[in-house]
């Protein structure tokens, strides 16, 4: 049978094809017998680079009978075939009688054996013969290796990329799942939403270690109507300043100005602490207040005075805050068993170190 895998790309040095003597001075006769011969090598040719042969062979050590009878290996010389089993690690292929070689494969990190799952049953192959490769033996490089589905054939017994070759980016679909030891834990996508979930007694998410522990939210808190939602958490400080309510002081210095909260979801905690080296009342007039709250509560709801003194006349001992207002009002009792007054704007002291409030509260934006 004719190869061109015989022929060479230099004319006057194909003198022999299919067994017939190409000369200048050649027999009409011999003319017909060379084209039936050219066409021959041309389809077997076709064959051997289409794929239409399957291969023989098994466990790893394929075989293949070339349409075009080929006589040696020659680099580039390329072949294809329809496997006849499926590769289960490093492989071999036999072609014709010229020997058996290596079938390589090249990776992101150079020229390797094939692995399993590289060639598939019924799969077309294709091959190209590099004298070069496996270290100089030569062998059939793999063209077009089967894209792998990741089974890992074993549990446990497989790596998706290493710490030195990582994937870029996962996509996943809509409802897709992240699924640990067979449901152990899982982590489900449904629209807008990721649910952590699984088999396990108590599936914890463990954010305990030394640089961890630490959950961000949008600046602007995205609200949530579901009573078991945490859709917030900040932590501030805030300047609370004395004010009175109806004409407010011509001066106020404070010497200190100390004020904290936590926002935990529609809940605010917070404390403050103040005090005054001067105060001028002016026309200052209606109740003594502290204004600068962080948010607007939005029920009425008391605070708690950890400390008050060096007042005018009255001292708080406790007070409140308003739905309407981001002021915090303090209230005295004249006597044990008087009712709750607030306090007034003349109640603000005019000395040094005067007017200290040490106070939290606690309500609901």
């Amino acid at each position: 049978m004719v190869s061109a895998l015989d022929w060479s790309v230099t004319p006057a040095s194909n003198t022999v094809i299919g067994g017939i003597t190409a000369a200048d001075d050649m027999e009409t006769i011999k003319v017909d017998d060379l084209s039936r011969a050219l066409a021959a090598g041309v389809k077997a040719m076709t064959l051997d680079l289409g794929g239409a042969t399957a291969s023989g062979g098994a466990a790893n050590a394929y075989t293949f009978a070339a349409n075009g009878h080929v006589t040696a290996l020659v680099d580039g010389a390329e072949l294809a075939f329809r496997a006849n089993h499926a590769s289960t690690g490093a492989a071999t292929l036999a072609v014709d009688a010229l020997g058996t070689r290596a079938i390589r494969k090249f990776t992101a990190a150079g020229e390797a054996d094939i692995a399993a799952g590289d060639i598939v049953a019924g799969m077309h192959c294709r091959v190209q013969y590099n004298s070069a490769a496996n270290a100089a033996a030569g062998a059939w490089i793999l063209l077009d290796p089967a894209i792998p589905d990741f089974t890992p054939g074993a549990n446990d017994a497989r790596a998706l990329g290493s710490a030195t070759a990582a994937f870029a980016d996962l996509f996943l679909a809509s409802g897709g799942v992240v699924n640990w030891n067979a449901g152990n834990v899982t982590l489900t996508h449904a629209a807008g939403a990721l649910a952590l979930s699984g088999s396990a007694t108590d599936v914890l998410l463990d954010l305990s270690a030394a640089n961890a522990g630490q959950i961000k939210f949008p600046a602007a808190q995205n609200a949530s109507t579901d009573a078991n939602t945490l859709d917030d958490y900040e932590e501030g400080t805030w300047t609370p300043t004395y004010v009175a309510t109806t004409i407010d002081f011509d001066s106020v210095t404070h010497s200190t100005q100390v004020g904290r909260y936590t926002k935990i979801g529609h809940r605010v905690i917070g404390s403050l602490r103040l005090r005054t080296n001067a105060a001028v009342i002016g026309s200052g007039s209606g109740n003594l207040a502290v204004a600068g709250l962080p948010f607007t509560p939005s029920t009425e709801e008391p605070i708690w005075v950890g400390y008050g003194g060096q007042f005018a006349s009255n001292n708080p001992i406790m007070g409140r805050v308003f739905n309407t207002s981001t002021r915090l009002f303090p209230a005295y009792k004249s006597s044990i068993g008087a009712s709750t007054a607030g306090m007034m704007a003349s109640d603000l002291a005019t000395g040094s170190d005067a007017n200290t409030l040490v106070a939290g509260f606690s309500f609901t934006v």
